[in-house]
Protein backbone atom coordinates (compact mmCIF):
# COMPACT_ATOMS: atom_id res chain seq x y z
CA UNK A 1 0.00 0.00 0.00
CA UNK A 2 2.86 1.89 0.69
CA UNK A 3 3.87 2.28 -2.96
CA UNK A 4 0.36 3.40 -3.82
CA UNK A 5 0.59 6.32 -2.15
CA UNK A 6 4.46 7.27 -2.51
CA UNK A 7 6.96 7.37 -4.85
CA UNK A 8 10.87 7.50 -4.46
CA UNK A 9 13.08 10.24 -5.32
CA UNK A 10 15.99 9.81 -5.32
CA UNK A 11 19.06 12.13 -4.98
CA UNK A 12 22.11 11.70 -7.07
CA UNK A 13 25.37 13.82 -7.67
CA UNK A 14 26.88 12.59 -11.21
CA UNK A 15 24.40 9.66 -11.52
CA UNK A 16 25.57 7.61 -8.26
CA UNK A 17 23.42 8.13 -5.44
CA UNK A 18 24.14 10.14 -2.79
CA UNK A 19 25.62 8.82 0.48
CA UNK A 20 23.41 11.05 2.90
CA UNK A 21 19.54 11.66 1.90
CA UNK A 22 19.99 9.30 -0.87
CA UNK A 23 15.79 9.27 -1.56
CA UNK A 24 13.24 10.87 -0.58
CA UNK A 25 10.18 9.73 -0.46
CA UNK A 26 6.94 11.91 -2.04
CA UNK A 27 3.18 11.62 -2.43
CA UNK A 28 2.26 10.69 -5.51
CA UNK A 29 0.74 13.24 -8.04
CA UNK A 30 -3.35 12.98 -7.67
CA UNK A 31 -2.88 11.01 -4.25
CA UNK A 32 -4.34 11.97 -0.53
CA UNK A 33 -2.59 11.41 2.33
CA UNK A 34 -4.09 8.55 4.03
CA UNK A 35 -6.16 9.55 6.97
CA UNK A 36 -4.08 9.26 10.18
CA UNK A 37 -4.85 10.54 14.00
CA UNK A 38 -1.61 11.82 15.43
CA UNK A 39 -0.38 11.71 19.33
CA UNK A 40 1.25 15.15 19.38
CA UNK A 41 0.17 18.37 18.12
CA UNK A 42 0.55 19.00 14.66
CA UNK A 43 -0.47 22.84 15.27
CA UNK A 44 2.84 23.95 13.35
CA UNK A 45 3.73 21.18 11.13
CA UNK A 46 3.41 21.84 7.90
CA UNK A 47 0.34 19.19 6.22
CA UNK A 48 2.62 17.26 3.96
CA UNK A 49 4.89 16.19 6.43
CA UNK A 50 4.62 13.29 8.43
CA UNK A 51 7.12 10.82 11.41
CA UNK A 52 7.13 6.96 11.49
CA UNK A 53 7.51 5.13 14.67
CA UNK A 54 9.74 2.56 14.36
CA UNK A 55 7.47 -0.53 15.78
CA UNK A 56 8.99 -3.69 16.09
CA UNK A 57 6.46 -6.56 16.29
CA UNK A 58 8.00 -10.00 17.83
CA UNK A 59 7.67 -12.65 15.40
CA UNK A 60 5.90 -10.20 12.60
CA UNK A 61 8.78 -8.16 12.14
CA UNK A 62 11.52 -6.36 13.39
CA UNK A 63 11.05 -2.72 12.45
CA UNK A 64 12.32 -0.28 10.46
CA UNK A 65 15.52 -1.19 8.75
CA UNK A 66 18.65 -0.57 10.77
CA UNK A 67 20.94 2.40 9.47
CA UNK A 68 23.45 1.87 7.05
CA UNK A 69 26.00 4.52 6.49
CA UNK A 70 26.11 3.97 2.56
CA UNK A 71 24.17 4.51 -0.34
CA UNK A 72 21.41 2.43 -1.55
CA UNK A 73 21.08 0.30 -4.10
CA UNK A 74 18.14 0.87 -6.45
CA UNK A 75 15.58 -1.49 -6.27
CA UNK A 76 13.39 -2.36 -9.38
CA UNK A 77 10.23 -2.10 -6.68
CA UNK A 78 11.23 2.22 -7.03
CA UNK A 79 9.71 2.59 -9.94
CA UNK A 80 6.88 0.17 -9.90
CA UNK A 81 3.32 2.10 -9.30
CA UNK A 82 0.47 -0.33 -8.27
CA UNK A 83 -2.82 -0.13 -9.48
CA UNK A 84 -5.73 0.42 -6.42
CA UNK A 85 -7.11 -2.91 -7.63
CA UNK A 86 -4.05 -5.02 -5.99
CA UNK A 87 -5.38 -3.18 -2.46
CA UNK A 88 -8.71 -4.76 -1.52
CA UNK A 89 -8.53 -2.49 1.96
CA UNK A 90 -8.82 0.95 -0.34
CA UNK A 91 -11.65 -0.41 -1.97
CA UNK A 92 -13.82 1.82 0.29
CA UNK A 93 -11.39 5.08 -0.57
CA UNK A 94 -11.91 4.13 -4.24
CA UNK A 95 -14.33 7.28 -4.51
CA UNK A 96 -12.98 9.55 -2.13
CA UNK A 97 -9.87 8.44 -4.62
CA UNK A 98 -11.64 9.10 -7.78
CA UNK A 99 -12.99 11.86 -7.43
CA UNK A 100 -9.60 13.57 -6.49
CA UNK A 101 -8.85 11.95 -9.71
CA UNK A 102 -11.62 13.90 -11.06
CA UNK A 103 -11.20 17.22 -9.13
CA UNK A 104 -7.33 17.25 -10.58
CA UNK A 105 -8.83 16.37 -14.01
CA UNK A 106 -11.19 19.16 -13.21
CA UNK A 107 -8.55 21.72 -12.39
CA UNK A 108 -6.55 21.04 -15.03
CA UNK A 109 -9.24 21.65 -17.63
CA UNK A 110 -10.06 25.02 -15.63
CA UNK A 111 -6.21 25.90 -16.04
CA UNK A 112 -6.46 25.36 -20.30
CA UNK A 113 -9.82 26.88 -19.93
CA UNK A 114 -8.52 29.88 -18.24
CA UNK A 115 -5.14 29.66 -20.98
CA UNK A 116 -7.64 30.05 -23.68
CA UNK A 117 -9.80 32.66 -22.33
CA UNK A 118 -6.78 34.56 -21.95
CA UNK A 119 -5.62 34.03 -25.37
CA UNK A 120 -9.35 35.08 -27.05
CA UNK A 121 -9.58 38.11 -24.62
CA UNK A 122 -5.90 39.01 -26.38
CA UNK A 123 -7.24 38.31 -29.55
CA UNK A 124 -10.48 40.28 -28.65
CA UNK A 125 -8.11 43.17 -27.79
CA UNK A 126 -6.06 43.40 -30.85
CA UNK A 127 -9.09 42.61 -33.09
CA UNK A 128 -10.57 45.51 -31.53
CA UNK A 129 -7.50 47.59 -31.68
CA UNK A 130 -7.15 46.61 -35.89
CA UNK A 131 -11.26 47.73 -35.92
CA UNK A 132 -10.24 50.84 -34.61
CA UNK A 133 -7.30 51.02 -36.91
CA UNK A 134 -9.57 49.87 -39.96
CA UNK A 135 -11.95 52.78 -39.12
CA UNK A 136 -9.50 55.61 -38.59
CA UNK A 137 -8.27 54.15 -42.30
CA UNK A 138 -11.37 54.19 -44.24
CA UNK A 139 -11.85 57.95 -42.36
CA UNK A 140 -8.72 58.98 -43.98
CA UNK A 141 -9.67 57.45 -47.31
CA UNK A 142 -13.16 59.07 -47.48
CA UNK A 143 -11.07 62.80 -46.61
CA UNK A 144 -8.38 62.06 -49.61
CA UNK A 145 -11.33 61.12 -51.95
CA UNK A 146 -13.20 64.13 -50.67
CA UNK A 147 -9.91 66.34 -51.06
CA UNK A 148 -8.95 64.08 -54.70
CA UNK A 149 -12.35 65.13 -55.94
CA UNK A 150 -12.18 68.69 -55.30
CA UNK A 151 -8.65 68.45 -56.77
CA UNK A 152 -10.36 67.51 -59.90
CA UNK A 153 -13.26 70.33 -60.06
CA UNK A 154 -10.42 72.75 -59.87
CA UNK A 155 -8.33 70.98 -62.62
CA UNK A 156 -11.32 71.22 -64.20
CA UNK A 157 -11.75 75.07 -63.88
CA UNK A 158 -8.31 75.73 -64.66
CA UNK A 159 -8.23 73.71 -67.54
CA UNK A 160 -11.35 75.50 -69.24
CA UNK A 161 -10.44 78.61 -67.86
CA UNK A 162 -6.70 78.14 -69.78
CA UNK A 163 -9.24 76.92 -72.83
CA UNK A 164 -11.28 80.32 -72.60
CA UNK A 165 -7.86 82.48 -72.62
CA UNK A 166 -6.27 80.68 -75.62
CA UNK A 167 -9.28 80.98 -77.40
CA UNK A 168 -9.18 84.62 -76.79
CA UNK A 169 -6.05 85.32 -77.36
CA UNK A 170 -6.04 83.67 -80.75
CA UNK A 171 -9.20 85.43 -81.33
CA UNK A 172 -7.01 88.39 -80.89
CA UNK A 173 -4.07 87.31 -83.19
Amino acid sequence: MWQFFFRVKKETKDIAMVNCGSMTFMLRPVRMYPPHSSHESVRYWNVGWFYVKNIKVPGVHDGLPKFVNEPREELDSWSLIPALAQYPELNRRRVTLGLADDVQVGKEKIAELEKQLAEAQNASTSLATASSELENLRSAYQDLETKLAEADKKRERAEKQLTEKNSELLQKE
